[in-house]
């Protein structure tokens, strides 16, 4: 007997990604949390989670909930990283020989 693959409709699970995007927003933000980048995030990882889901792995909450998480962490680790950056293009040699 020959197990069919479910789908997994991303629609049906949107309210983990809402979950996770309250979790991470920015403090003191107004907006509609379905505005934010946060939440633009967690629904693209969901719906690659969807696609790369096997039901021999388990929860598919539980997978969905930790691909948004990290790639939510992962952007804002890549946002951390571009700030510290060091720009040395607007120093010239007068600038370094005082």
């Amino acid at each position: 007997m020959v197990q069919t693959e479910q789908v997994i409709d991303p629609a049906d699970h949107i309210n983990l990604a809402t979950k996770i995007a309250y979790k991470f927003r920015p403090k003191h933000s107004y907006e509609k949390i379905e505005d934010t980048e946060v939440f633009s995030i967690a629904c693209e990882e969901l719906t690659r989670a969807a696609k790369s889901f096997h039901h021999d792995r388990g929860d598919f909450a539980r997978f969905a909930w930790r691909s948004m998480r990290n790639g939510i962490l992962q952007k804002i680790r890549f946002q951390n990283r571009k700030r510290r950056k060091a720009n040395f293009s607007l120093l010239d040699d007068k600038r370094w020989n005082n």
